[in-house]
């Protein structure tokens, strides 16, 4: 099997830079879904609902925090694959990957807990917020 030309790592390598971006953006977009959609509903959400909202809550975030440890991987094989002093440059140019995997469980982690008290404290939070407005 012969190497990938340059040209070829740096598409590959651009394709999968714009994957690890809709996983970030996913990763967003849902923290900011779910932690503003709580403080929009009109009721108390009731023990049961918390239960699914986390469940369903921990299984994204395990799909997403995988898929973006795969994806750090891909990246960093494709580096690698592309060797000699392309490679060596194409490496400095894109960023430092052992600093951004190591810090993935960290930034999932904030990420699960700010969400977590979120669900578990809305009723009081939406609860003190209405006492405050009267």
């Amino acid at each position: 099997m012969e190497a990938l030309s340059s040209y070829e790592v740096l598409d590959l390598v651009a394709s999968q830079r714009g994957l690890i971006a809709q996983a970030w953006n996913m990763f967003i977009t849902v923290h900011i879904t779910v932690i503003g959609g709580l403080f929009f509903v009109n009721r108390r959400i009731t023990g049961l609902e918390r239960s699914i909202a986390y469940i369903i809550y921990s299984g994204f975030l395990f799909m997403n925090f995988r898929a973006q440890v795969d994806n750090y991987t891909y990246l960093k094989a494709l580096i690698a694959q592309a060797g000699g002093p392309d490679g060596e440059g194409l490496a400095a140019s894109i960023y430092t990957l052992p600093e951004v995997t190591a810090a993935l469980p960290y930034i999932y982690g904030f990420g699960a807990v700010c969400t977590f008290i979120t669900i578990m404290a809305i009723n009081f939070i939406s609860h003190g917020s209405k006492n405050l407005q009267r």
